[in-house]
């Protein structure tokens, strides 16, 4: 998958990871992450890499275009456990 800023940023939300917070588990700076997210192509694949990294960690599983379909994502069992339970997350604010 490409780093396509909707989906790292969707992946990023549904993990109710700030920016600054991914920033700090990634190495990768806020301002990188606002401009990866805001669709700046003149960003290091490095940075898209280590972002999509810790996202991947923490469950999210980034699916490839197919003939019929565009990219996305989706979780693991084990993180979307939680959901079927009812329990809600806090999204945050950026």
């Amino acid at each position: 998958m490409s780093g396509d800023p909707n989906i790292l940023r969707a992946a990023r939300l549904l993990l109710s990871i700030s920016q600054e917070e991914l920033a700090r588990l990634s190495g990768v700076s806020t301002p990188s992450i606002k401009r990866i997210e805001g669709g700046d192509r003149r960003v290091l694949l490095s940075n898209v890499d280590a972002l999509k990294r810790v996202l991947e960690e923490r469950g999210v599983v980034f699916l490839g275009a197919t003939e019929t379909m565009g990219p996305g994502f989706r979780v693991s069992l084990s993180l979307a456990d939680g959901w079927e339970s009812g329990a809600s997350r806090g999204v945050p604010k950026d």
